[in-house]
């Protein structure tokens, strides 16, 4: 490779390249097929970690509304109730492999709850049907969105409970369970 001044430049090495070369081609030659799995179980875990620290962190570090809905992310959501209390959810995902996910959640009265279920675009989904339905231009595209709507009942049942004990038990229905702040 040559740099703009004609330079000569040598390759970088890519670790990653003599990964998947050992990973698929050496690998099952040499019977390491297990030390492949432990070491993508282990690369996918480590990623898990870094997205639990960071959502803990931007979740904790949001202010207000407006920050909330930034935090959340584009795959997660933000559920408010009229007497002001709200459920924070963002959900990363790495849509690469070794795939690695996590939801972290932290409601109004700083409650903390995580969840290691693949919600992929659930939440994503669901904001974009409740759009649909308030965008709507005639009495039949808001129905036909809003029987959308009502094919995700357990964040339909998280957008309408009455009180943040019941947010709570829907959280667990979704598979979130209560964690300490890190």
């Amino acid at each position: 490779m040559t740099t703009e001044h004609g330079e000569t430049k040598p390759k970088t090495f890519s670790w990653v390249r003599v990964g998947l070369v050992v990973c698929f081609i050496l690998a099952p030659l040499l019977g390491l097929e297990a030390w492949c799995k432990y070491s993508q179980r282990v690369a996918a875990e480590e990623l898990t970690k870094k997205f639990r620290a960071e959502s803990f962190a931007v979740l904790g570090n949001a202010r207000g509304a407006d920050e909330l809905r930034d935090a959340v992310g584009e795959r997660g959501y933000l559920f408010s109730s009229p007497q002001g209390e709200w459920v924070a959810i963002r959900y990363v995902d790495s849509h690469i492999w070794p795939g690695s996910w996590i939801a972290v959640s932290v409601d109004s009265r700083g409650n903390w709850w995580v969840s290691n279920e693949h919600y992929c675009g659930l939440f994503l989904s669901y904001r974009r049907q409740l759009e649909r339905v308030a965008n709507a231009k005639t009495d039949e595209e808001r129905e036909y969105h809003a029987d959308r709507v009502a094919s995700f009942p357990l964040l339909t049942k998280l957008q309408n409970a009455p009180s943040l004990e019941s947010s709570h038990e829907t959280l667990r229905e979704l598979g979130f369970r209560a964690t300490s702040p890190p």
